[in-house]
């Protein structure tokens, strides 16, 4: 589906491409920025960055830009921009696709920087993906809580795209700190996390049931309140069940900024 998707982007943007002027140009160079996740020259996942683009062509499914004044396009499949920006021809945006973020908000590819020894400045510069950690405000002595911190930062969901962990710092699990239950003599161990989508403004909780080795998972809003229950999850299924409940889908849109109204 990615790949036809992306050839009739292709099209679509050969389509509209009359009336732009590339001078001395005879190649033109392209991207397709949809949901799923760009590899780099290397073979690593990496994320879209933001981009400062002019439309020259729109419909249904697809938005196209010219950056600056190159022979380089983007087109943007429609289901990852804002609705309510109407895509006017030369209507100058910047545009931020979805970025995979840590808990605080930062993109988990921004470079970072660190005092090392004799105060010398260490830069640290990404050049793939990492999955995102969960920040928790204790280092746990369970066993049981590291094994589920473990698996929320591996299993997936969205075709790979991201992980249960990604899926709540998404969901805005950064409001409040990370609770958990650190008792290796706990027969329910169990974390929460704060859940602030427009699906659910509240609270979700995973416990694991060490009898029959599943998960149980609930959420409650801010007055305590049960709003649903999922029982007997295995580990496998944990990511796509913990999107169920909280995704509002809003992730992966874009912000979208207007430079300059079309004339």
């Amino acid at each position: 589906m990615y790949q036809q998707n992306k050839t009739e982007a292709l099209d679509f943007l050969r389509q509209n491409m009359n009336h732009v002027k590339l001078g001395n140009s005879r190649h033109f160079t392209w991207v397709y920025i949809s949901t799923n996740q760009p590899i780099n020259t290397i073979g690593l996942r990496t994320d879209y960055k933001p981009f400062e683009g002019t439309v020259i062509a729109a419909d249904a499914r697809f938005v196209a830009f010219r950056l600056g004044r190159k022979a380089a396009f983007n087109v943007m499949d429609r289901g990852c921009l804002p609705s309510v920006t109407p895509y006017a021809v030369d209507e100058k945006l910047l545009v931020t696709p979805y970025a995979h973020k840590d808990f605080d908000g930062r993109r988990l590819d921004e470079p970072t920087e660190e005092i090392g020894e004799h105060g010398c400045i260490v830069r640290t510069i990404i050049i793939g993906l990492t999955n995102v950690k969960i920040p928790l405000p204790t280092v746990p002595e369970s066993f049981f809580i590291k094994e589920i911190v473990e698996q929320l930062e591996s299993v997936t969901t969205d075709h790979g795209l991201r992980t249960a962990a990604q899926v709540l710092a998404d969901a805005g699990a950064g409001a409040e700190p990370v609770q958990f239950l650190d008792d290796d003599e706990a027969a329910r161990p169990w974390m929460q996390f704060a859940i602030r989508t427009d699906k659910l403004h509240g609270y979700l909780k995973i416990t694991l049931d060490r009898a029959l080795d599943y998960y149980e998972i609930s959420t409650t809003n801010t007055d305590g309140e049960t709003v649903e229950e999922c029982k007997e999850v295995d580990f496998t299924s944990l990511a796509e069940v913990i999107q169920e409940m909280v995704d509002d889908g809003n992730w992966r849109i874009a912000e979208v900024k207007v430079l300059k109204r079309a004339a």
